[in-house]
């Protein structure tokens, strides 16, 4: 998800909503320090709301990975064949169409416009199709599919659930695929920032891992930078010496 946590030495604040922590009522170099931190699950709500579209009607735990083409309309199949075969063939279905709403209109075609469908109508409509020579042949020149679905598990006992994506959208082997669907899933992304002489860096930029807060890797990372960004050795050296003896170990949920 999401994180910020506010953080220096000195003098150290906390309101409703975030720690400060700074060297204000300490500093006699000239050098006023601030940092700022938090996982935030504020954020990273939105995060996940804007990334995947939940689908009660495709059973518990079923996601559409949002990419702003019109695949939220898979949703309306209300429910995925279990059946290995018929499943890739319904991915190649999708394939097949130019518009996944094209194929919801003829599954509601097959049905009759009748009824909500049905895991047999999507079912029936696949068998359906196979007995189209055109739509057969298109299948087995294009089994590879456009669509395709993950498991994601996430720190809890029961954290489990099916991610349908766009594989033109999201890139990269299964782990680095899967690494990404749980992070915002599951996960609480880091937020903030650190303050120098009214400079502000976001703590993100110098963090591997955006859901995971490594205080000497950041320290280390960012005075790396610093170190390019300013001549005075000395001020270089009370700012690492700093941000070692007061930013935190472990960040906030907020």
């Amino acid at each position: 998800m999401y994180c910020e946590f506010i953080c220096l030495t000195g003098t150290n604040l906390k309101g409703d909503d975030m720690t400060i922590i700074n060297n204000f009522d300490t500093s006699s170099t000239g050098i006023n320090i601030e940092f700022n931190g938090r996982y935030d699950t504020y954020l990273s709500r939105i995060n996940f709301e804007e990334s995947f579209n939940i689908c009660e009607e495709l059973g518990y735990g079923c996601l559409i990975h949002n990419t702003g083409d019109d695949i939220k309309s898979v949703y309306e199949l209300f429910s995925i064949p279990e059946n290995k075969s018929v499943r890739d063939i319904l991915k190649a279905l999708l394939t097949y169409y130019d518009n996944p709403r094209d194929l919801i209109s003829d599954c509601w075609w097959y049905v009759g416009y009748t009824r909500e469908l049905s895991k047999d109508d999507i079912n029936g409509f696949v068998r359906y199709c196979l007995d189209n020579e055109e739509c057969l042949e298109f299948i087995k020149d294009n089994y590879t599919t456009e669509y395709d679905d993950i498991t994601v598990t996430g720190f809890s006992q029961g954290d489990i659930v099916t991610v349908w994506y766009n594989t033109n959208h999201v890139k990269g082997d299964i782990s680095t695929i899967r690494e990404q669907f749980t992070n915002i899933i599951f996960g609480t992304e880091i937020h903030g920032m650190l303050t120098i002489n009214d400079k502000e860096y976001y703590i993100t930029d110098y963090l591997k891992d955006y859901y995971w807060w490594d205080k000497d890797s950041f320290i280390n990372s960012f005075m790396e930078f610093y170190n390019g960004d300013s001549s005075d050795d000395n001020s270089n050296e009370y700012i690492r010496t700093w941000l070692e003896d007061n930013l935190p170990s472990h960040l906030d949920y907020i």
